[in-house]
């Protein structure tokens, strides 16, 4: 009985705080991600998938917040703790180091971010693709729309390397190819999105 009033306490801070964030109230979201963090940690312990994707959202508002070198240290050890109980290759690893980057662009580690990108694009399309020829029972729909997501994200990402670095056109290619793997991951048309 504990337990669950504890988790309906954290769930009940985590909606609260996601709520403020969308909102673009930060800096109130975060002692609310705090303290549900606490929770989620004391309940499953500091490295289980809840607590870390907990602590995964609490570090996006940290850098929505401009703290920087706080959400810098939270994703190293997020990202250290995924690649040992998930791997360097599972989703939540993927999605999480995809924050990360944006980070890394935001503060200027351009070359760090670039090579990594890179990477992971190269690694989501070969996966992506293989998912969707092995597909044919429509049994991995779900999980090919939340890795293409992360593609779409990181295209997003290397058209904003490309910007800094003076590559307009390529930019601008990437960027729709990105738009492109979203929309398509959400099952929209390129027009329905130009349109909003």
């Amino acid at each position: 009985v504990l337990f669950k009033k504890e988790l309906d306490a954290a769930e009940f801070l985590f909606r609260r705080a996601t709520t403020l964030h969308d909102d673009g109230w930060y800096e109130r979201a975060q002692p609310l991600y705090d303290e549900g963090c606490i929770i989620y940690e004391k309940l499953y312990g500091k490295e289980h998938l809840q607590t870390l994707e907990s602590t995964r959202l609490k570090a996006f508002n940290l850098y929505k917040c401009s703290k920087y070198q706080l959400s810098y240290a939270l994703y190293n050890s997020i990202l250290q703790s995924l690649e040992k109980i998930s791997g360097d290759q599972s989703e939540e690893y993927l999605r999480t180091e995809c924050d990360y980057l944006h980070l890394l662009i935001d503060i200027g580690q351009f070359a760090i971010a670039a090579d990594r990108v890179e990477f992971i694009i190269s690694f989501l399309n070969l996966k992506v693709e293989n998912a969707t020829n092995m597909n044919t029972d429509n049994k991995n729909t779900d999980l090919i729309k939340r890795f293409s997501l992360i593609l779409g994200r990181c295209f997003c990402l290397q058209a904003i390397i490309y910007m800094t670095e003076g590559k307009l056109t390529e930019a601008k290619s990437v960027a729709d190819r990105g738009q492109a793997v979203i929309s398509q991951a959400l099952g929209l048309n390129n027009v329905q999105i130009q349109k909003n």
